[in-house]
């Protein structure tokens, strides 16, 4: 084959090429858009958009009142659950070591963990519903979920003393959406 056939070859090659680029003018084509939802819930303050991550907050008593031979109530603290459509939050207090069960309540301790003092967590502002470890507090399945955290601390007795120091105790609050 001699170079004017191969030349004549590819004008026609390149011609038809270069047809073809011309002939479509567009091209269409589909974009997949994809998101995955997982079942998921999430903490926060009351009034807050803003999820918490596993610090959930303090409870604490004002010590002004410790002598004063009546129960003491610390400062409510309010959350909210929120959990994805289609799932309700059991919300519940684990028991840890410091928990009476005779008495119903959890033990503050002191740094040296020699002294204690006892207080009750409920479910309501008006200290009439007891938090219970193990128990689920959202009882009537809301989503989301405001719940009310408060606490006592019960009276000092007559005679006993209170050493000096700080106190101190952790629970643990579980959200379960698992068996919604």
């Amino acid at each position: 084959m001699s170079i004017r056939q191969l030349t004549g070859a590819g004008f026609i090659l390149t011609s038809l090429i270069s047809f073809q680029t011309h002939a479509e003018s567009s091209l269409t084509g589909d974009i997949t858009v994809k998101a995955t939802v997982v079942a998921s819930c999430q903490v926060s303050t009351t009034g807050s958009t803003d999820p918490l991550k596993s610090d959930f907050g303090v409870i604490t008593f004002d010590p002004s009142e410790w002598m004063s031979h009546r129960n003491i109530d610390a400062e409510d603290m309010g959350l909210t659950v929120t959990c994805t459509s289609g799932n309700t939050p059991s919300v519940k207090m684990i028991k840890n070591a410091n928990y009476d069960e005779t008495s119903n309540s959890w033990n503050m301790s002191d740094e040296i963990k020699i002294n204690k003092l006892s207080y009750q967590l409920f479910s309501d502002s008006s200290h009439k519903t007891l938090i219970y470890p193990g128990e689920n507090i959202n009882t009537g399945n809301a989503n989301p979920f405001d719940l009310t955290i408060s606490a006592r601390m019960t009276a000092i007795a007559d005679g006993n003393t209170i050493a000096a120091g700080n106190y101190s105790d952790t629970v643990q609050m579980t959200v379960d959406w698992s068996g919604s």
